[in-house]
């Protein structure tokens, strides 16, 4: 595989870069053409004259591969060695890989993002299917092993990072099965071999692979990716043809296979020729995949898979570019861990399913499948369905550990209905009047809120089917009905498909009546519900033969039931009536289901039949009353039976009535106590300040609740009120409501020590409660201030002060809008008195006119928490 730059990718045309051995050899032709060369070549036998290299194969009846070499990217020369330095410098795949999969929105961790050696531990490390790791080098030269073994493993460690990373875009767990050695911490290392092969070993891949098989390197368990301390390609690999799903696959384990990579294209951080080559042993990509070039790559770029490797198939840009280092653009052509149900990857050779993966293969040979640390799954639908008829739909999930899952199903119809909406697997029934093609999806949310979505297609057959509507009047299937003087009756239709006996879901169904020797007249048309019963509205009952008929829809033709004869009563019939509830004993306000049947017996005994479309009504007695109280109505349903909910708050009886009309005796069921248990209310209260000065705002906050099996519910729009002290020894309340959360704030204005009591009254199903909280409220301490003086001109004397409250902290703030008494001398026998009110400051100021020398004083009278207080009085000498 070539190396390729983020520059050279948005380039219209790739340079075509590494050698791959690919076996693309069928019953002795070679499919794929010459990268080099044009035609095409026939026989195996000719392979040497028209490719680069031939490759043996190991497995017998498959004949050998022809191997091209192709151009080296730009600026990379294979054939110059590569020094140390440079190679030590080199990070490889893992960062680059980790970027991609995270704007594909895989989340990834920390410790994967890492450059790192780390690889998954599995069994002992040896046994089962692995790959192995290796340093290669001819013995003429120098032995690079102890510089560069910690960077071959971290390089190693990265294309276990591309696995992981493009599994996980599938929502899947897939990892490289390495051959590994315990760090002694609780992880693992990949075990990179040490191998010295005779100088001329790299002139060629088969050569390459005879100096290693010579030294007995040649188990079928195990995937050789050698790092060759050597030059003259960038990489090259064994890959066997057949895309067989199974796990017989050649590539799967029945010969040895090896890849090799020289120095030029290791460990580059741009492109990953170690995962590439990989792949390619490991089955990819196959001649028939949808996206083949037909010479072991794709042309869907952009992924590690795909270039212009001369295969004859134009390149289409079709994936972002910066998914070049990851698998499979759209997960369809090699690497999927979960292909939709009917893909090509469905029912083909999928790399993710190579058993040299953790997570792949069938958990045999070596090592555990693996344990999903994401959500994933596939989705199967039973196609092609019968419209009409139900079929199975199922989601087949792997879960990480510790985690629960719920699934949604939806269908692009709305007309298809799941069997069990939330079950992983169920069956899904769409209208027999349609066989549109729809999609089905399986929505799976697991605890830790990661969300799987799977979607599938959902196609109908039109093969003929045939449907028998069985025709029932209020229920009954027998070939005669009497009805009721003025009853009224349900047609219904029960359709089974013949073959199954299975119910048809959404095929139409019409009712006729004939009367004597009439034509038929519709009556009414429905549509089948799930259970294949179709119902007209209720009608009024008509003498006449009844019959019913399906509509011809796609897989079903149109088909007759038998018929009922109809006639009706010459008396009134009368009536029986049954009630029951579903719960004898529950909360205030839940609800109580009462269900029964209305029958009614025609005259003369001639039999009991089920009451259709009459209304039953139900009442209620609250126990100790005399009263009953109307609590609902429903109408009987074709087989006589009815259901009304209701919500009683105290205890009751129930009881359901029939009441009579023309053609019907009336009719009560006996009654049924229904035990009410109140709601138990929990009252908090906290005040603003327990200690205040009289007049002062308090506020009380808290919340009111419900016990509800122990945790408390809030209780909205209940009315709270707080009861606190005045003086005088009285009380006032204030009140408010609770918010839509169950709390509450109200603000009071004490003006005496005490208790404040804060309540709740309750009401209907609901206790009450209170709680108490001590006020103490002190006494303001008031100071009245005053000047007077006259104007010896006019003789008045302008009076002037001020009035201010002290707390108990000795914090002081003026009195305002109170009245303050002035005296003065207005003869010399007599006293005046003008009152003045404070202004916000708490000052007053009052003009007099004394005639006679005397006092001027000031007095405030007091009010509740506000003591009097005089000011000291002034003389006013009057010439």
């Amino acid at each position: 595989m070539p190396l390729r730059t983020l520059s050279r990718r948005r380039a219209a045309a790739l340079s075509a870069a590494a050698a791959l051995a690919l076996s693309l050899v069928t019953a002795g032709v070679v499919t794929a053409g010459d990268h080099a060369r044009s035609g095409t070549f026939a026989q195996a036998a000719d392979l040497g004259a028209v490719c680069d290299e031939v490759v043996p194969s190991d497995i017998p009846a498959v004949p050998a591969a022809c191997a091209h070499v192709d151009k080296a990217p730009r600026g990379v020369d294979v054939r110059k060695p590569v020094k140390t330095s440079v190679l030590e410098a080199r990070k490889g795949i893992a960062a680059r890989a980790v970027r991609a999969a995270q704007e594909e929105g895989v989340p990834v961790a920390a410790q994967v993002a890492a450059v790192s050696d780390r690889v998954p531990c599995d069994g002992d490390g040896t046994s089962g299917y692995r790959v192995q790791a290796m340093y290669v080098v001819t013995a003429d030269k120098a032995n690079r092993f102890s510089s560069l073994q910690d960077q071959i493993k971290q390089w190693a460690g990265g294309v276990n990072t591309v696995f992981k990373l493009s599994a996980a875009k599938t929502g899947g767990v897939r990892q490289v099965r390495y051959v590994t050695a315990s760090n002694g911490d609780g992880t693992c290392s990949p075990t990179l071999l040490n191998v010295t092969v005779p100088a001329g070993s790299f002139t060629s891949f088969n050569a390459t692979i005879a100096a290693v098989q010579a030294l007995g390197y040649t188990s079928p368990t195990r995937k050789y990716l050698m790092w060759v301390d050597g030059v003259g390609q960038c990489g090259i690999a064994q890959m066997y043809p057949g895309s067989g799903a199974g796990q017989d696959n050649y590539n799967n384990g029945s010969a040895a296979q090896y890849a090799r990579i020289d120095t030029a294209c290791w460990g580059r951080s741009d492109h990953s020729t170690e995962a590439h080559e990989l792949s390619h042993m490991l089955g990819s990509v196959q001649n028939d995949a949808p996206h083949s070039t037909t010479a072991g790559h794709c042309f869907d770029e952009s992924d590690v898979m795909c270039y212009a490797d001369g295969g004859g198939r134009a390149m289409q840009q079709v994936c972002p570019v910066d998914q070049e280092v990851l698998f499979d653009c759209n997960d369809d052509d090699y690497y999927s861990t979960y292909p939709p149900a009917g893909s090509y990857l469905a029912s083909h050779w999928n790399t993710a399913n190579s058993r040299f993966l953790i997570g792949g293969g069938d958990g045999t040979g070596g090592g555990s499948p693996g344990v999903p640390t994401v959500l994933g799954g596939t989705l199967s639908v039973n196609n092609p369905a019968v419209a009409g008829l139900p079929t199975q739909v199922a989601v087949n999930l792997e879960v990480p550990a510790g985690r629960t899952t719920t699934v949604a199903w939806t269908s692009a119809r709305a007309d298809c209905v799941f069997a069990d909406p939330r079950a992983e697997q169920t069956t899904v029934t769409c209208d027999a009047r349609s066989a549109t093609a729809t999609k089905v999806t399986a929505t799976v949310t697991d605890s830790a809120g990661a969300k799987l979505v799977r979607t599938s297609a959902l196609t109908f057959s039109t093969a003929a089917r045939s449907a028998q509507p069985t025709l029932r009047v209020d229920g009954s299937a027998a070939a005669s009905y009497t009805a009721c003087p003025n009853g009224k009756g349900v047609l219904s239709a029960k359709v089974v498909d013949q073959a199954s006996g299975v119910a048809v879901k959404g095929l139409p169904v019409s009712w006729f009546r004939k009367v004597g020797s009439n034509a038929p007249v519709k009556v009414g048309t429905a549509l089948t519900n799930v259970d294949g019963v179709a119902s007209t509205a209720v009608i009024g009952t008509t003498a006449g033969v009844y019959s019913t008929q399906t509509t011809a829809a796609p897989a079903f033709a149109s088909a007759s039931g038998s018929t009922v004869d109809v006639d009706v009563a010459a008396a009134a019939c009368s009536t029986s009536l049954t009630s029951g509830v579903d719960h004898t004993s529950v909360r205030a306000g839940q609800p109580v289901t009462v269900t029964g049947t209305l029958t009614r017996t025609l005259p003369g005994g001639g039999g009991t039949k089920p009451a259709a479309g009459e209304k039953v009504a139900i009442y209620t007695q609250a126990n100790g009353a005399t009263t009953w109280t109307s609590a609902g109505s429903a109408t009987t349903t074709a087989t006589g039976s009815y259901a009304v909910a209701i919500k009683p708050l105290v205890s009751v009886a129930v009881q359901a009535r029939f009441l009579a009309r023309p053609g019907f005796t009336a009719s009560t069921a006996v009654s049924v106590p229904v035990t009410v248990v109140p709601w138990t209310t929990q009252l908090t209260a906290t005040p603003s300040t327990a200690t205040t000065m009289s007049g002062s705002p308090v506020t009380f906050t808290g919340t009111l609740t419900q016990a509800n099996g122990g945790t408390p519910v809030a209780l909205p729009a209940g009315k709270v009120e707080v009861v606190y002290p005045v003086a005088g020894g009285r009380t006032a309340i204030a009140a408010g409501s609770t918010s839509a959360t169950g709390t509450y704030s109200i603000a009071i204005r004490p003006t005496a020590s005490g208790t404040a009591t804060i309540r709740y009254a309750g009401k209907p199903g609901w206790t009450g409660t209170s709680v108490t909280q001590a006020l103490t409220v002190d006494d303001w301490a008031t100071a009245l201030t005053m000047s007077a003086t006259r104007n010896a001109s006019t003789g008045v004397v302008a009076v002037t002060g001020s009035l201010k409250a002290t707390d108990k902290a000795g914090s002081t703030t003026p009195r305002s809008g109170v009245s303050i008494q002035v005296t003065y001398q207005s003869t010399a026998t007599r006293t005046a008195t003008v009152t003045a009110s404070t202004k916000v400051d708490g000052s007053f100021a009052v003009a007099v006119k004394p005639t006679a020398t005397g006092p001027v004083s000031a007095r405030y009278a007091g009010t509740v928490g506000y003591p009097a207080a005089t000011a000291a009085s002034v003389t006013i000498t009057v010439p």
